[in-house]
């Protein structure tokens, strides 16, 4: 079963802060954050680079799809993740299609995170050398 997380996007700070459990959540309240984070929720599978970062909603990816290279923003969509691209044949491509598991690791094939939206240029690297913490 997927993990249930949040990372904390520092609205003030414009920058990626912790990540949380739903657990950790639960515990600490609302009260830490006064209402200056938006809250990505964990997509469940790590990108393919060699650091195994973790996906998030709203995280800007390079997706190697088909032979193409699509600069793409991740996003949750009605059952499910998917990558958002206008260069994509439909506009976007299900996350399924990409995600590998080999039983007890999970990730997504062609997949390489380079931001997130909310950073001040959207493809500004990530806290922590493209990390979530």
């Amino acid at each position: 079963m997927r993990e249930i997380k949040f990372a904390a996007f520092l609205t003030e700070h414009c920058q990626m802060g912790k990540t949380f459990t739903i657990e950790d959540l639960i515990e600490m309240g609302s009260k830490p954050f006064n209402g200056n984070v938006k809250w990505l929720q964990y997509a469940g599978f790590h990108d393919e680079s060699g650091d195994q970062v973790e996906v998030f909603e709203s995280d800007i990816v390079e997706l190697e799809y088909e032979g193409e290279t699509h600069i793409c923003e991740v996003k949750y969509e009605g059952s499910g993740f998917m990558f958002v691209a206008d260069s994509l044949a439909d506009g976007y491509l299900w996350a399924s299609e990409v995600i590998e598991f080999d039983g007890s690791y999970c990730w997504a094939e062609g997949v390489r995170v380079v931001g997130n939206v909310h950073s001040r240029q959207g493809l500004a690297p990530k806290e922590g050398a493209d990390k979530h913490e």
